[in-house]
């Protein structure tokens, strides 16, 4: 259901504007109720801020971080569970899916392309 209401296209994955209805539309099909949800996304100028992301983990609030032409994980999305300000930069503490480790960081070089949350 979810792969549907994201309209997932096997072969080039999900669009960034779906994420959101998509993840909206699988709570309806369960008869749960949508408290909110919110994004940023790249502007004309910048891209998503360090500050958006760690205040919504702040608040415990997951964000699914959209990545484009990233050196590791090319067009791809990854689940943002927690943060790390450490001397050497900022890091994103993730669940991607493709590991199979508890506990992966991706390294915040402020060239994330959309953030978006859902909470119940």
């Amino acid at each position: 259901m979810l792969y549907s209401g994201m309209r997932t296209e096997y072969s080039k994955g999900t669009a960034d504007k779906e994420i959101i209805p998509g993840i909206r539309a699988f709570a309806r099909s369960r008869y749960d109720d949508i408290a909110g949800s919110g994004s940023q996304t790249e502007g004309v100028f910048s891209n998503v801020n360090w500050s958006f992301i760690t205040d919504q983990i702040d608040q415990s609030i997951p964000l699914i971080v959209v990545l484009h032409g990233d050196s590791k994980y090319g067009d791809h999305s990854i689940l943002c569970v927690g943060y790390q300000e450490c001397s050497d930069g900022n890091f994103l503490r993730i669940a991607d899916g493709a590991s199979k480790t508890i506990s992966n960081f991706y390294y915040f070089k402020g060239s994330v392309k959309g953030a978006y949350y859902v909470r119940w």
